[in-house]
């Protein structure tokens, strides 16, 4: 079963990166598809419809290159080297953390009321799932006017709301500031959850996860044993919180069933890979994908929806099945393009990312970490689908990659 044989190989490949380099962030991205290949051999064992999903060889062979493909540039990066860490522009640096900060008061002030109707509910709480916003509504809708605007721009700027993680481990290493900012800016990465639970979303709580492991490792050779034991302490109870969050949505809405629906979730993104390259045949390519910034605030039309969820219906009414699931960010390539795309695409995503990570002639700093997380979201985040067809968090990554060119000019 070539299932077997896939996690094997990713096992294999976090093993000689953990004897090289270490856990760095390369190990961390290959490890998720390693982890979640051991839940595709648990579905093609126990699960009646993806028993009917067994992988075939040319797509088990692109699925496995093509991520070693697009990690490369991470490996060679290397987070475990400890780089000199210029001196950040502070003015700046204050700027996108008070933003952050700012963002989630106001996201929590706003939807306070929303957040404690939805944890009221307790065991109903999952049945509304995919549903919530438009059969509760929430706070925003009634905004109109400067308010909606400012609604609008915060709740973008917290989409990347993990960026704080960067900032706080920054700032509580080398610019020793006051405890209260810190504890706030870790706070400030609770933004991009708040939203979630007004929609009663579990994906989102997934992404704050990993996101936290991806971000502690590569900041971690620059963090002193103290602040590792407080950071591990404090994100402990966090993390606790969080997964009983997740656990209260899945028994809600699976009931006895949800050790099956972790592992669907988990497991189902490389069998549905390998089952769209065999099956599926675009009904139209739609570049929309790479654009929904333009397609969002300019209208421009791809001749059809550039969401993945409504792009999704869309396919459905064309293919005559359903295609909203887990095929990671390869198989939402494939999805919008065709499986012509997926190659090139990871080619240009590896050329592209290895020359803005690795460029040595650009000074290292807080900014180089942020980017190396813009960037890793695509195959990270990717292990369920790409992140970026999203115009919300499409936006929120240029506006972080613009506060990068910020933070590094000197102050005059």
């Amino acid at each position: 079963m070539l299932a077997y044989f896939v996690f094997a190989y990713f096992l294999l490949l976090f093993l000689y990166i953990v004897k090289k380099r270490g856990i760095d962030i390369s190990a961390c991205i290959i490890g998720l598809y390693m982890i979640s290949t051991l839940g595709s051999i648990y579905l093609l064992k126990n699960d009646e419809e993806y028993m009917e999903k067994d992988p075939t060889f040319i797509p088990t062979l692109i699925y496995c290159s093509m991520i070693t493909l697009v990690v490369y540039p991470f490996y060679k990066f290397n987070s475990n080297k400890v780089r000199r860490m210029p001196r950040v522009n502070d003015r700046w640096f204050n700027i996108l953390s008070w933003t952050l900060i700012l963002g989630f008061i106001f996201a929590v002030i706003l939807f306070k009321d929303d957040i404690v109707l939805r944890l009221a509910m307790g065991d109903e709480i999952g049945q509304l799932r995919g549903r919530a916003t438009r059969e509760l509504g929430s706070a925003q809708d009634n905004l109109s006017g400067p308010l909606r605007i400012i609604s609008n721009v915060f709740m973008t700027i917290i989409s990347m709301s993990a960026v704080a993680f960067i900032l706080f481990f920054y700032s509580i290493t080398y610019l020793h500031k006051k405890r209260i900012f810190n504890a706030l800016l870790f706070l400030s990465t609770l933004g991009c959850m708040v939203a979630s639970i007004v929609g009663i979303d579990r994906s989102v709580f997934f992404y704050w996860i990993i996101d936290f492991i991806f971000i502690y490792v590569m900041f971690r050779p620059y963090l002193s044993s103290k602040v590792k034991a407080v950071t591990l302490i404090v994100g402990g109870v966090m993390l606790g919180a969080v997964i009983a969050y997740m656990a209260l949505i899945t028994l809600s809405r699976f009931k006895d069933n949800a050790f099956e629906s972790i592992a669907s979730y988990s497991g189902q993104s490389y069998l549905n890979f390998c089952w769209f390259w065999d099956h599926y045949e675009a009904p139209i390519c739609n570049w929309g994908l790479f654009f929904p910034i333009l397609s969002h605030f300019f209208g421009i039309d791809w001749g059809a929806p550039v969401g993945a969820v409504s792009f999704g219906w869309f396919v459905e009414t064309k293919v005559g099945y359903f295609v909203n699931l887990f095929y990671t960010f390869m198989g939402t390539i494939m999805l919008y393009l065709g499986q012509w795309a997926v190659i090139p695409y990871c080619i240009c995503y590896t050329v592209v990312t290895n020359k803005v990570l690795n460029n040595r002639k650009k000074a290292f700093g807080v900014q180089s970490f942020i980017r190396v997380f813009i960037f890793a979201i695509i195959p990270y985040s990717g292990v369920i689908a790409y992140a970026y067809n999203d115009y919300i968090r499409a936006t929120g990554a240029i506006v972080m990659l613009f506060f990068c060119s910020l933070l590094r000019k000197r102050k005059s």
